[in-house]
């Protein structure tokens, strides 16, 4: 029995673990005392656990790959906490521990979007721990969230919780335990002292909020010596061991050498606060990727675990701060030094009961950022988010000294010190920001350059697009037949040797993740190797292909891609080959093939690598400039929703030098493809990107503008993406208070139809601002007027691309938001429709809601589409004021998750369009530059049908049109009257975190091979069935420009295929055509153009030929 199935189990048999309890508004699990008097037995693969009175408190129960291990759990009782002894289970092959829970009361939990739950609780060190809350809905449906902890050392903990609870009728906790941890730990065991689940209000927050305002307590510029001019306690230093006082960054500075044993110090009353702070100063590294311990900041407490020691030092390219909490957290972080370059640097390290976050001249290092820059950030959000405070031991009264430098005259720094400062709280990011501009230095990194000249990894077209000549073949490599020894070849799971057509093939197990490993070496000095894999295309699969470096500290994503075959692919009983780019960057590297689904194995008969002889990519479509005046053709655009491309072919993102080589590369790859247009994210979900010290993807300074000078070179074109979700707003506006009491109704926060604001939510779910407000639309209007001073001198720069997935604040995304009173005041007076209100109710926004839907939902629709019409033509205007022929590019990601009847329904994609405020055809009206989009999801089938049971089981005649709803030729004719259609086809990437299992069974990585821990791989159909999207936007839209992508390149591997069909739909006018006659299976269209008629004719169905033919007219408009 799975997993799943387990819990619907549980979820129906609501007896189980008895009636619901409640005491007070804060519920307590098991109750005081009640560990004490409990009976512990057994049944089958069930442990239960019982009250002295019989009621079932918790049954406790193991489960793995290959069913039940609850058998062999050992579980007891001690007078305040319950034992689990995970490790028997975890070496019988258990994958994880489940303890289920007494039922909670439900009355207080259900629809409450302040559920804390704190569970207090122990294990051994590195423990992985989860809590997840299940709900059954009123419907009989479930609901379940979970957040995952882990152990530091053995210690009782508290952990805490936040959940968004659903209308239920019931409610409960299943504590899981994930991993044993430490196979050292004297007893394993696993403690659950108790559960305590409430209201936020009731229960409060543990994470910190900073009080008081920073001051300066202590300033040293040693310009006059050692002492501080600005003291709170001693200013003079307590010692001045081998320091001497140089030239300084302003100045004298202070010199401390390793030799002279430097240790400078002072006392820490009054000058320091070892729970919380700020220190900065300057700093010049002499050998600063020297792989000795070298210390910047040092302030010993007491000498015991959790003494809340501050130790802030260097080792080799690392800095490592440690705060010597309870759990000893040892945090990493990595500087790009070579970016930083040498020289005087600014650093800063913050400190509180949370986080501790260094800065270098006034950025925060990656693992740093700005939690406002993180994907996932929204001011709700941030006012939702539980405590992960650090815990110390209670005696902090040992803190006497902090030296500066040095531990106490050992491990001190090579270098020179100076202006040092140290403030009473943590200076925020923005704080750290402003003063690291006022002491001099720049917070903007070196802003990069595109190459100039040739690009030499370019090719001309040949006769056959996306055929690869001038290869050598190295190494041929059959995994069922070749020997293969432990040094070059790992697998997990059962693996199997079939035959088609005589052809010997290795095959994984049907399990998910079951995969295996081939070794190979490559010469680094050559740019790029080709890689052939032969697979047999005779049955289901949903395969994984990867190829990575053996050993790699980041992860290698140079290439992830896949196939499916099966089903409705249909499959040809052949041997089929896929053919990839590798970028070379190791010698060292694996291929590794992995079964994404179950039952759906990979398979490879044969893997073949071969030398490029002269480094370069033949382009798909002949280099053929303009004509003055001539129409312009057909576009095929790689678009990138996330930015990235750094680590797709095989540059060091860390080096910002690189980054030209990067862009050379890629032109020749996009050339190769057919592809014409980079759309690429100027925004990201925090901002825009290079503003606010928001950097993401490793990313240089300068990036776009060097994408458009060597476009400008390349005849490529770049059109930036504003990818946002986050408009501005000031500190301390959103709070749990404001979020509940209706003050958030003037403001650019969205209310939505529950009367309240998006509750913490991110992809799919309604916007968290509103449209409407002028502060989000000046926000995006100040965007699109800088890029368009930016790019408008550069003729590659065609436009600006709005990516409108649900959560965009660009639309009002859903029927659901768009509910302050602003917007109901706007519709009135608009419409003279009065909507009945109590502004003094602060769920107000629900009632609006409900009334508008009732009874006037077809006007209010209309009123969001004119709203955001209008706010599309001043962001098309500004852009048609820099330069005339620049367009906007309009994206809309309708949500993917709808019932299948929704789904199925033609008309369904354009409901949902108009209900987020988009109309297309009042967009084309209003705004003339618009290039008008819709998007499909190639892969979404696969994805979402091996997750959900209600898709996999419906009628064939359903299944068809569920299957291909984003994909049909149906769906697109919706754009065949607008002027400029465009199809974007999204890759749903395969995410999973498989390759960090070091623990187990199902561990791949061994001494030769540190597997990539996160893919994110893209998988295609075989052959020309990857095709299937464009031929049906060609035939519904007549589309005028095609695009695919996502995280990574998607298009590995059905290179071949798509630059074929490239050449010859890139030969089209971006002119409208009309129907001719077709016989069935094919659609013919003509276009009278720049003195030519053109003609196209297009197979619907497998193989999806493309022909296009041209002939001159003459005068009269005749064939010539």
């Amino acid at each position: 029995m799975n997993a799943k199935r387990l819990n619907i189990l549980l979820l129906a048999c609501g007896a189980l673990l008895g009636a619901p309890h409640a005491e007070a508004a804060v519920q307590k699990f098991p109750g005081k005392g009640a560990w004490a008097n409990v009976t512990v037995s057994r049944d089958e693969d069930w442990v239960r656990v019982k009250s002295a009175a019989g009621e079932t408190l918790a049954q406790v129960t193991a489960l793995g790959g290959n069913g039940h291990y609850g058998a062999v759990l050992v579980v007891s009782n001690t007078v305040d906490a319950l034992h689990v002894d995970p490790r028997p289970a975890f070496a019988a092959g258990a994958s994880h521990i489940n303890i289920y829970l007494r039922d909670l009361d439900p009355a207080p939990l259900s629809g409450n979007r302040s559920v804390v739950a704190r569970i207090a609780w122990e294990g051994a060190q590195n423990m992985k721990m989860r809590d997840i809350l299940f709900a059954r809905r009123p419907d009989g449906s479930e609901w379940h969230d979970g957040k995952r902890f882990e152990a530091g050392f053995r210690r009782k903990r508290v952990s805490e919780a936040v959940f968004n609870v659903p209308e239920a009728t019931r409610v409960f906790h299943r504590i899981d335990i994930m991993s044993p941890g430490d196979e050292k730990d004297a007893t394993g065991l696993f403690k659950l002292y108790g559960v305590e689940t409430g209201d936020w209000a009731d229960i409060g927050s543990r994470r910190p909020v900073r009080k008081n305002k920073p001051k300066l307590v202590f300033s040293a510029s040693f310009d006059d010596g050692f002492a501080a001019e600005r003291a709170g306690g001693d200013a003079a230093p307590v010692k001045t061991n081998g320091v001497e006082l140089v030239e300084g960054r302003r100045g004298r500075g202070v010199r401390f050498s390793r030799e002279a044993r430097s240790d400078l110090a002072w006392r820490v009353k009054g000058n320091l606060n070892p729970a919380r702070g700020t220190v900065a100063f300057w700093l010049k590294r002499e050998n600063p990727e020297s792989g000795d311990w070298r210390t910047l900041f040092f302030c010993p407490g007491a000498q015991k675990r959790g003494g809340g020691t501050l130790n802030f030092w260097c080792l080799g390219k690392a800095i490592r701060l440690d705060r010597h909490d309870l759990d000893r957290h040892e945090q990493y972080v990595y500087p790009n030094w070579k970016a930083l370059g040498d020289g005087w640097h600014y650093y800063a390290v913050t400190w509180d009961g949370e986080r501790t976050i260094l800065y270098i001249d006034g950025r925060p290092t990656p693992q740093h950022m700005d939690e406002k820059h993180n994907d996932d950030w929204s001011p709700m959000r941030a006012a939702l988010k539980a405590a992960r405070l650090l815990e110390f031991a209670r005696d902090m009264k040992a803190f006497k000294f902090f030296h500066l430098g040095s531990q106490a005259g050992d491990w001190p720094q090579d270098g020179v010190f100076d202006d040092l400062k140290i403030w009473s709280e943590a200076l925020t990011a923005e704080e750290v920001r402003r003063l690291a501009i006022r002491e001099g230095a720049d917070p903007d990194p070196e802003r990069i350059a595109a190459n100039k000249g040739p690009n030499r990894y370019e090719a001309p077209a040949g006769k056959i697009p996306g055929r690869l000549t001038n290869l050598k073949l190295v190494r041929r490599i059959r995994p069922a037949v070749d020997p293969l020894d432990a040094s070059q070849f790992a697998s997990v799971g059962q693996l199997a040797t079939n035959h088609l057509d005589g052809v010997a093939y290795l095959e994984t197990g049907k399990r998910p993740n079951d995969r295996f490993a081939v070794r190979m070496a490559v010469d680094v000095s050559k740019p790029f190797y080709v890689i052939e894999v032969d697979y047999p295309d005779d049955t289901y699969r949903g395969m994984e292909f990867i190829v990575q470096r053996t050993h790699d500290t980041y992860g290698d994503y140079t290439l992830e891609t896949g196939v499916f075959c099966g089903d409705e692919y249909r499959p040809s009983g052949k041997m089929r080959t896929e053919q990839y780019v590798y970028w070379t960057s190791s010698p060292d590297i694996a291929f590794i093939a992995t079964a994404i689904t179950g039952n759906a194995p990979a398979a490879v008969a044969e893997i073949r690598l071969y030398e490029s002889l002269d480094g370069r990519l033949p382009a798909a479509v002949p280099e053929a400039p303009p004509a003055p005046g001539a129409t312009p053709r057909r576009s095929f655009a790689n678009y990138w929703e996330d930015p990235a491309i750094l680590y797709d072919f095989g540059t060091n993102f860390r080096v910002p030098s690189t980054f030209g080589d990067m862009v050379d590369r890629y032109a020749a790859y996009m050339k190769y493809c057919g592809q014409d247009i980079l759309a690429f994210p100027a925004c990201f979900y925090g901002g825009r990107i290079g503003e606010n010290g928001l950097w993401t993807r490793d990313l240089p300074a300068g990036y776009l503008e060097a994408f458009m000078a060597r476009f400008d070179d390349e005849g490529l074109s770049v059109v930036p993406t504003i990818n946002q979700q986050i408009v501005p707003v000031s500190d301390g506006l959103v709070t749990r208070k404001t979020m509940s009491d209706g003050s958030l109704h003037p403001t650019c926060i969205s209310i939505h139809s529950t009367g309240l604001p998006n509750w913490g939510g991110w992809h799919g779910t309604p916007p968290n601002f509103n449209v409407a407000h002028p502060d989000v639309q000046k926000e995006f209007l100040r965007i699109v007027k800088n890029l368009a001073e930016e790019g408008k001198s550069h003729p590659s720069f065609k436009g600006v691309a709005l990516h409108l997935p649900t959560l965009n604040p660009m639309w009002f995304g859903s029927i659901e938001s768009g509910y302050n009173d602003y917007c109901i005041d706007a519709f009135g007076k608009a419409t003279g429709i009065k909507v009945p209100c109590d502004r003094k109710d602060p769920l107000r926004g629900k009632a609006y809601a409900e009334w508008l839907k009732a009874n006037a939902y077809d006007a209010w629709v209309a009123w969001r589409c004119d709203v955001v019409a209008d706010f599309y033509a001043k962001l098309a205007k500004t852009l048609s004021d820099a330069r005339p022929d620049l367009r906007l590019w309009l994206n809309p990601i309708p949500v993917w998750n709808a019932a299948p009847e929704n789904l199925a329904d033609p008309g369904y994609t354009r409901k949902i369009l108009l209900e987020a405020g988009f109309d297309a055809e009042k967009i084309a009206a209003k705004v003339p530059n618009a290039v008008i989009g819709l998007t499909g999801l190639p892969a979404w089938w696969r994805h979402e049908s091996q997750y959900n049971a209600r898709l996999r089981n419906l009628p064939d005649g359903e299944r068809a049109k569920v299957r291909d709803w984003s994909v049909s030729a149906e769906r697109f004719a919706q754009l065949r009257g607008l002027p400029a259609p465009w199809a974007h086809f999204h890759d749903i990437y395969h995410e999973t975190a498989v390759g960090g299992v070091r623990t187990g069974k199902d561990v791949l990585s061994n001494d030769w091979l540190d597997e990539t821990r996160w893919r994110v791989s893209t998988q295609h159909p075989a052959g020309a069935w990857a095709l299937a999207p464009y031929a049906a936007a060609l035939a519904g839209a007549d589309a005028q420009a095609l695009s695919c992508g996502g995280f990574l390149i998607g298009t590995l591997g059905m290179e071949a295929p798509l630059a074929r069909w490239m050449r010859e739909y890139r030969k089209l006018p971006a002119v409208k055509f009309s129907d001719l006659p077709s016989p069935e299976g094919w659609v013919f269209r003509t276009a009278d153009c720049d003195g030519r008629r053109w003609t196209y004719k297009l197979k619907t169905g497998y193989p999806y030929t493309l022909l296009v033919a041209s002939e001159p007219l003459t005068p009269d408009g005749k064939k010539d």
